[in-house]
């Protein structure tokens, strides 16, 4: 652009110069937005073509899609609900026989309870038994104490008499002597 123009350090500016360089300026876009139109009008009908050749295409098998799609939705509520059904209906089905099996254990519960029970009268009855055994005892051996303070009362006496005769013995010996 200089070169057509012809600038150099001693060009002076002014209005008609700045005419001049728009004018060159002006000159080299028209051609270029002229390509910029032909280049996005192109753009535009390739585009177009493109949505015309997809709708074409796949235009068809969206609405199967679709279809299949509705299809799959109502037979999943289909098979939720048969599920649902089942599941109730199945829960009617043993709910008798949980009832049954919960009444075992409670059975089975209340024989467990009776059982404690008996035992820890059993339990009580022999402490009580225990206790009566144990006065019992003691009440023996007190007897048998004295009893036995008796019995070694009487070997004391009989030992003390039996020593007194026998000194006096000794002594009668002794004296016939």
């Amino acid at each position: 652009m200089i070169e057509t123009i012809q600038l150099d350090r001693r060009t002076k500016l002014n209005h008609e110069l700045f005419i001049r360089i728009l004018t060159e300026v002006q000159a080299r876009l028209d051609p270029l937005e002229i390509l910029r139109d032909g280049l996005e009008t192109a753009i535009k009908r390739y585009a177009d073509f493109v949505r015309d050749r997809t709708d074409l295409i796949l235009g068809p098998k969206t609405i199967e899609i679709n279809a299949l799609i509705e299809e799959l939705t109502e037979a999943t509520a289909t098979a939720k609900a048969d599920l649902e059904e089942g599941a109730t209906n199945a829960l009617a089905q043993i709910q008798p026989q949980i009832d049954e099996a919960l009444e075992d254990v409670d059975t089975a519960l209340a024989a467990i309870v009776t059982a404690i029970t008996t035992a820890n009268a059993a339990i009580a009855a022999a402490i009580g038994s225990a206790g009566t055994a144990t006065t019992n005892a003691a009440n023996a051996a007190t007897l048998a104490n004295a009893a036995a303070a008796g019995v070694a009362a009487a070997i004391a006496t009989s030992l003390a008499s039996t020593q007194a005769q026998a000194r006096r013995q000794a002594i009668a010996f002794a004296v016939a002597l």
